[in-house]
């Protein structure tokens, strides 16, 4: 039992209650299959108990805050958890996860962005000399950085940055500027207030030439905290979300750094001024894959925090009655709600047991770049950019769902669900606008798509194999069988291997056509390749979480990595409940999808009917479990944070207890009475 940390009767809402003797199958162990087995399950626990018994880790409600007490706070407790981490010894990326998720719950604060971004792009790009000088800086806490990538003017384009770097070979140092207002770097997370140190990516100058974008190292703050000369900066201002973030503004004025300060692991820039180019111009940019794995990673989590809220919340609502003169209905008997409900519950679990694998594949290809080797890399992008646009945006539009869902009280901060959504959707357009990051994902499939059209017996990725497999089989005609696993995913990577297909004949025709440019093309058919590249993402994430559940290994199937253990070996009562969530989910994202299948008779009419009624015969049979598989995501209420969504399920007394809570309640008389109320009353008092 996860119990709640608000100081009520503990005793178990009867419809809670009710609703945890209904399931059907185990909730420890299918916690076990979420975790990736019995052990990972007791070790996050003993990492959660570190963190939730620390009191120093502990401080107010942050959700009664202004701005500046927020950052304040939300700093103060990252410190510590930084801290603890030491005293604990936590080094695994895993454990260090778990114990600052269950600190800084959603938020985040200048030194996630030291951690998430410019620690690794630091250790990506240095050579080991640079490394030997400054990671001893970066573990004392001496060097907090950031990583100064986005300009007013320019984002995701890396090479239309403006910010330059010119080599002055009689000092031996680079000089760098911001000439133009669209050139300041903006947006820069941990910029505003906390790092003394920047990872500042601009055009390099050596003999009058442009070597491209390459990255500095620049000191921004002295030891006293103040800007360094020659360096302008502060905070941007509030935001929609993530207001414990300094998200900052770096204008440079002819700042001199010396010539050690650039990284020089894969290019260099010798004394004399001579530039010693990468031997491949792709090493300079792996070093957000990272990053794109950790944002899928968070937007997973804020998706399984907000379906446990709203779950356990629809189950102890009572709203109306299906018939005359009987009882109020839980709201999660009604269809309409299962409708808005259970295919994000089914997509929870989806991602939660097809994730693991695909970051396993990715972790991979990063660590290989590391070596200097990108055979890799071009794929790694793609997939690492298309499944963090569809998670984050997902996850941003899964908890808007659930907290009108809610009603009225998902409004309240108090449910935590406006929390979850305004520190979530900032990372939908955080790290690449989303069409622009999708459109790297679709260059990357025309490429292999083309490739594949000129020999058949080429060599694919995993996670590519099923367009060799649909294009041997492209004349044979093809019907959806049945809603089995296998049928399911067949149409997943048919509808892919279609919609690239029709994208890149389209591009050919108008190729062909007199005085056409690449680029005139290129933009003609942006939406459909865009389209093209949440086609190839889903159709990843449904084979490999068939292959997960079902240890199938045939064509059909990827083989990056081996079936999850725990899945493999687990109950019949929870695979049998895993199997309808996987169908539940596979259903959902073809149905969505249906005018795909229907424009290339790969589904009729009537299938289309039919599917959707399988839907709602799968919102029969999960409804009974939805509780326990919430439970079995096993959050602590202390992560949730919500007086919807408690252990215990009385929301009704935590829903008075929050609003006891309000600052405007410290006196009974604000003192907006006595100043404009009072005054104007005895105004129109007076004149009658």
């Amino acid at each position: 039992m996860r119990t709640s940390a608000i100081d009520i009767e503990k005793k178990m809402n009867p419809l809670l209650e009710s609703e945890r003797k209904k399931n059907s199958f185990d909730v420890e162990e299918m916690t076990n299959v979420l975790d990736g087995g019995k052990i990972a399950t007791e070790r996050r626990r003993f990492i959660e108990k570190l963190a939730f018994t620390d009191v120093e880790l502990w401080g107010p409600d942050v959700r009664h805050m202004t701005r500046e007490e927020l950052f304040l706070e939300m700093t103060r407790r990252h410190v510590e958890a930084i801290k603890k981490c030491k005293k604990y010894n936590l080094t695994d990326a895993v454990d260090v996860t778990n114990f600052q998720r269950s600190v800084l719950n959603t938020y985040v604060t200048g030194l996630s962005l030291h951690q998430l971004v410019f620690v690794p792009m630091l250790k990506l790009q240095s050579s080991e000399e640079q490394l030997r000088d400054w990671l001893p800086l970066v573990d004392s806490f001496k060097m907090i950085g950031c990583y100064a990538q986005t300009e007013l003017g320019h984002g995701t384009y890396i090479r239309g940055i403006e910010t330059s770097a010119t080599y002055d070979p009689q000092t031996e140092e680079f000089i760098l500027n911001s000439p133009s207002i669209s050139s300041i770097k903006w947006w820069i997370g941990g910029l505003g207030k906390t790092a003394n140190y920047a990872l500042i990516l601009a055009q390099l100058y050596t003999d009058d030439v442009n070597r491209g974008v390459h990255a500095f190292l620049v000191q921004i703050r002295d030891h006293n905290h103040m800007p360094m000369q020659g360096i302008t900066l502060g905070d941007i201002g509030p935001k929609l979300g993530l207001n414990s973030v300094d998200n900052g503004f770096l204008k440079l004025s002819h700042v001199r750094i010396p010539r050690n300060n650039m990284l020089m692991r894969y290019s260099k820039v010798l004394k004399d001024g001579t530039f010693v180019a990468p031997s491949n111009t792709r090493l300079l940019y792996g070093g957000m894959l990272q990053a794109r794995i950790d944002l899928s990673d968070d937007a997973i989590y804020v998706i399984c925090l907000s379906i446990t809220v709203v779950i356990r919340y629809s189950c102890v609502r009572l709203q109306c009655s299906m018939q005359n003169d009987q009882a109020e209905c839980q709201i999660v008997s009604y269809q309409t709600q299962q409708n808005k409900l259970f295919p994000i519950l089914s997509s929870a679990y989806a991602y939660r047991l097809a994730f693991p694998a695909i970051n396993q594949w990715l972790t991979s290809a990063t660590n290989m770049v590391d070596q200097g080797d990108v055979s890799d890399l071009g794929e790694a992008h793609a997939l690492s950019s298309a499944m963090k646009v569809l998670l984050t945006t997902k996850s941003a539009n899964f908890v808007e769902t659930c907290r009108l869902s809610c009603g009225g009280h998902g409004y309240l901060d108090g449910s935590s669900l406006p929390v979850f959504y305004r520190n979530i959707v900032a990372t939908v357009t955080a790290e690449g606008e989303v069409s622009v990051l999708l459109l790297q994902t679709a260059r990357f499939l025309v490429k292999t798509f083309v490739k594949l059209q000129q020999s058949s017996n080429m060599q694919l990725s995993p996670f590519t194999s099923y367009l060799l497999n649909q294009s041997r089989a492209r004349n044979e005609p093809k019907k959806l069988s049945s809603f089995n696993l296998e049928s399911l995913v067949d149409a997943y990577q048919y509808r892919s291997y279609r919609l690239l297909s029709a994208v890149c004949e389209r591009m050919n025709t108008l190729n062909a056509k007199e005085r056409a440019n690449k680029f005139y093309v290129w933009n003609a058919c942006s939406v459909d390749l865009v389209h093209s590249s949440l086609a190839h993402i889903e159709c990843v994430i449904a084979t490999v979480l068939v292959q997960q559940l079902s240890g199938n290994s045939n064509n059909n199937v990827m083989t990056s990595s081996s079936p999850s253990p725990s899945c493999l070996s687990c109950s019949s009562d929870v695979r049998r409940v895993l199997t309808n969530l996987c169908r539940l989910y596979l259903l959902n994202g073809l149905f969505e999808s249906s005018a795909d299948l229907l424009q290339f008779s790969y589904l009729d009419p009537d299938q289309v009917t039919s599917m959707k009624l399988e839907m709602y015969n799968l919102y029969d049979v999960i409804r009974p479990d939805v509780v326990s598989l919430v439970d079995a995501m096993d959050f602590d209420d202390r992560h949730l944070k919500s007086v919807l969504g408690t252990y215990c399920g009385h929301v009704y007394e935590e829903l008075y207890q929050w609003a006891q809570k309000s600052k405007l309640n410290e006196t009974q008389v604000h003192p907006s009475f006595h100043k404009y109320v009072k005054p104007t009353r005895e105004l129109f008092v007076s004149k009658m």
